[in-house]
Formats: C-alpha cells, structure tokens, sequence
C-alpha cells in the first residue's frame, strides 16, 4: 500500500471501446447493490434513504475515482455491516471512516498491508452474520414458495459466485417473482349504479346483456404480464347485441 495521494491522470480514449460493455455491467451491478443496501438500514428518523440521490452520489464519486486511477466504487456490504456493528447511527460514520482510511494510508500504509487476510475475512462473516434479520427472514419464508425459492437461490448464489454475480441473481429473481406475483393478483368487478352518483361493486357477469351498458373495473397491478389474465376475467359478448362495455383500467 503507497503511503501517498494519487495523482490526477486522464483517462485513456483509446480504451474506450474495450471497456463499455464492462463498464455499464459494473455500473448496474453497483446501484443495484447500493440500493439494496440502502433500503434494508433506515436513517435515523426511520425514513429510508432516497434511491436516486444515492445514484448520483455514486456516480459523482466514480466520476472523480477515475481522474484519480481508482477502482469503481459501489455500496459495500461489508462496510455498511461493519459501521452498524460498531455502532454507526448517521452517516457521518461512512465520512469519519473515510478520513481514518485516509490516515492510516499516509501514516500506517506499510502496517496496514501485513494484516493477514483471514483476519479480514473474520470480521466480515462476524459483521455480516450480525445484519441478518431473523424475523424477516420468517417473514418471506411464509409469503409464498416463489418467495422461498427466490431467498434459497440467491443465498446458494453468494456461496458459489462472486458478490456482483449473486446480487445480479437476486434481483432477476426478484423481478421475475414480483411480475409472476402481480399478474396473479388482479380481479375483475362490474360497477352498477346504486343511486345517482354512488355506484356499488359485485362481481363481473359471465356474459354481457344485450341492449346493456355494463361498467368493469380492473384491480391490481395492470402491465403486460397481467394482460392475459384481465382477458380471461372479462365477460363474454360473443351473442350480444347492441351492448356497450366500459372497461376502467385504474393505474395505467
């Protein structure tokens, strides 16, 4: 470890092209990790932290960490889980951090790069094993087997990939568990006017009356996924005659 400041350098353009592709992947891997991290540990006054100012914060510090020759920079879930073990209540614990790694670089840099790594490698499994949450953990168990499946998958993935990898499996899990989940959970009820103004739900006819107006109104998450679902819950008017169908689509 150099026990000095680095010193600003243009980037190379010639290695533009080679390093997109990469780039783009390590900078999606690390919002998704960074935004993970973010809204599982609430600030202070128990609100979550804003997902786009943590985006451009982090694109502003890789912004400046490649006029500089550093590596990209993410959420680490190693760090976040060492400062709420040592008992961070704010982030001015990642800025105090900061400034003591400053520190020791200048000042310990030939001690600090002695530190055997399974004694890091201790601290991480001692601080990561203390940010799992049992009760949550439960709670996902008892929502749904895709829950369950996902959560497994993705605990399998950490042991056997690299962090990005795992985390990348995750959040395709995820995605795939929220949109399966959504298309599942949408209704379709008939709107009947009950007095003049206030109008009443039951459930939508089999088939549409002919010579009638009928009002059907759309529950749940309505997307592309759960388009074939909504057909099928639709009333049939293969035999009616001269009917009208308003069809409400609540969120689009």
């Amino acid at each position: 470890i150099s026990a000095e400041f680095p010193t600003p350098t243009l980037p190379d353009l010639s290695m533009v092209g080679s390093l997109v592709m990469p780039a783009v992947a390590v900078g999606l891997l690390g919002l998704i990790q960074a935004a993970g991290i973010s809204q599982t540990i609430p600030n202070p006054d128990g609100k979550y932290p804003d997902p786009s100012g943590d985006f451009r914060g982090q694109g502003i510090a890789n912004l400046a960490s490649g006029f500089f020759k550093g590596l990209p920079l993410g959420g680490s879930l190693g760090g976040t889980s060492i400062l709420m073990s040592a008992g961070a209540k704010s982030r001015w614990a990642n800025v105090l951090m900061g400034l003591f790694v400053i520190l020791f670089v200048f000042i310990f840099g030939n001690q600090v790069e002695k530190v055997a790594v399974p004694a890091i490698a201790a601290v991480l499994i001692v601080a990561g094993f203390s940010t799992y949450k049992f009760d949550v953990l439960r709670d996902i168990w008892d929502v749904s087997t895709s829950s369950r499946v996902v959560m497994f998958t993705t605990f399998l993935a950490t042991l056997v990939l690299e962090i990005q990898e795992a985390v990348f499996v995750g959040v395709v899990l995820s995605i795939l568990d929220y949109v399966y989940a959504s298309a599942k959970d949408v209704r379709v009820v008939e709107l009947v006017e009950k007095s003049e103004g206030v109008f009443m739900e039951r459930p939508s006819p089999a088939e549409v009356r002919e010579n009638s107006i009928t009002i059907l109104y759309a529950w749940g998450a309505q997307f592309f996924a759960s388009a074939r679902i909504i057909e099928d819950l639709l009333p049939q008017a293969d035999q009616a005659e001269r009917a009208v169908v308003i069809l409400r689509l609540h969120g689009w």
